[in-house]
């Protein structure tokens, strides 16, 4: 389970410089909070897309391993234009690709865990958390040590540069996935229509749980999308953009340590996500 760990805790490196600090690359350019907000529409949709078409290969190939390596050198990549470059059919091309690939590491990364977690799927709360701490601890990191400039894109660049340097190593080290049969992929790029032995894809628990989805990611969207411009142009205090979002980071953490707690002692998923959901409600007030 250890090497499990690793990737977990180093992409909390990643997250910790994207999340926060996209949106700032985009100020630093000179960009209108509204045109921000066409920007990060983009950015969001294409994140939307890409774990469909990524996540679908994965399964083709049955080597998710593999192909979370290849996402992430890709997403590096796509965010050095949007770093450096104030074109906005550049920035609007790029910030688009990093983001279909950025946001299908999670998923790919999570469906891996699972399954070699296996009849220890339960230990999956308290590994995910790993990421969450990851987050924080390079966050302060950054606020402590002042060695990224958010004024700055190029500074910002680097530590997207080195903190995918850091989750590859770490993903280096898990072992490989065993072989997956032809008979054990998923037939087709979209399988939308049916599963194996003729079983809808689409269930009604699976249909529930993409509504709660969609609808958390809409009632987050404000949030995450213009709460750093928010410290940055507003309270002027752009240092303090991955302190505060670290605050934040340290309540998820908390939540999923109980959560995995909660599960240990049968407690249903769906409770659980409906105490998130107040605590949302909340957050929004």
């Amino acid at each position: 389970m250890i090497p499990l760990m690793f990737p977990y805790l180093f992409v909390g490196s990643l997250t910790a410089v994207i999340l926060p600090y996209v949106q700032v690359m985009l100020s630093n350019h000179g960009f209108s909070p509204s045109v921000i907000g066409l920007f990060l529409s983009l950015y969001e949709s294409f994140g939307i897309v890409g774990p469909f078409v990524i996540g679908s290969l994965s399964d083709r190939t049955g080597k998710p391993r593999e192909v979370s390596i290849a996402i992430t050198i890709v997403m590096v990549l796509a965010t050095i234009p949007v770093a450096l470059s104030s074109h906005p059919v550049m920035i609007a091309i790029f910030l688009s690709l990093s983001s279909f690939f950025w946001r299908s590491v999670y998923p790919i990364q999570d469906a891996m865990t699972i399954k070699r977690l296996g009849a220890n799927a339960s230990r999956y709360t308290y590994i995910r958390s790993l990421l969450t701490a990851g987050f924080i601890i390079f966050s302060l990191l950054h606020k402590a040590t002042g060695w990224l400039d958010t004024s700055d894109n190029r500074s910002i660049l680097m530590w997207i540069v080195a903190g995918g340097a850091l989750y590859l190593v770490a993903i280096l080290l898990v072992p490989k996935d065993r072989n997956i049969t032809e008979a054990d992929r998923s037939p087709s790029l979209w399988p939308f229509g049916k599963s194996k032995g003729d079983a809808p894809v689409f269930t009604k628990t699976l249909t529930i749980a993409i509504i709660v989805i969609a609808f958390n990611r809409l009632a987050m969207s404000s949030i995450n999308s213009f709460n750093s411009l928010y410290v940055k142009d507003v309270l002027e205090r752009a240092d303090l953009v991955g302190v505060l979002n670290s605050i934040g980071a340290v309540c998820e953490l908390l939540f999923m340590l109980l959560s995995g707690y909660l599960l240990g002692r049968k407690v249903k998923p769906m409770t659980l996500i409906a105490l998130s959901a107040l605590g949302l409600i909340v957050r929004l007030l």
